[in-house]
């Protein structure tokens, strides 16, 4: 089954249209809100290839959420984080090595293989600092609309 598929699927069974994440980040170019849906719709799919259970993790935020996991990390990295540990068994022995690895592979993404920028939101959402999180949101922001992309 493809993912747009899976989504379309995921929004009948759910009852909802999926929401824009681009409604919060707002920085005052609306030319960067296309750019990062081409984003998320390109790490959903490279996602869903490198990370076997993504497709469920996807179900989980939209059934608990009612938007897609990708969205929700843009939305509220610290509450995404804490979503991602309880979906990978908070307390368990590798649970929470699983889930810090998925947090970096999905930034990975996100970052479109920046490293330093994903690794500079990646210790964001550790440290629970939003603030910083952000910060690295808006230099990816910047980046793309110098580069044109």
């Amino acid at each position: 089954m493809r993912f747009q598929d899976f989504s379309r699927l995921l929004r009948k069974l759910v009852g909802k249209k999926r929401r824009s994440c681009t409604s919060t980040v707002t920085l005052g170019n609306e030319g960067f809100c296309s750019k990062l849906d081409s984003i998320i719709t390109v790490a959903r799919e490279q996602l869903s290839e490198v990370i076997p259970l993504y497709d469920k993790l996807e179900w989980v935020f939209y059934s608990k959420k009612g938007t897609s996991a990708i969205c929700h990390l843009l939305d509220d990295p610290i509450d995404f984080y804490a979503v991602l540990r309880q979906f990978y068994g908070e307390g368990t022995i590798y649970g929470e090595e699983i889930a810090n690895y998925v947090l970096k592979v999905i930034l990975i993404a996100v970052f479109l293989g920046n490293k330093a920028g994903a690794e500079k939101a990646y210790d964001a959402v550790l440290s629970g600092d939003d603030v910083e999180f952000k910060k690295a949101i808006d230099k990816l922001a910047r980046t793309l609309n110098a580069a044109r992309i």
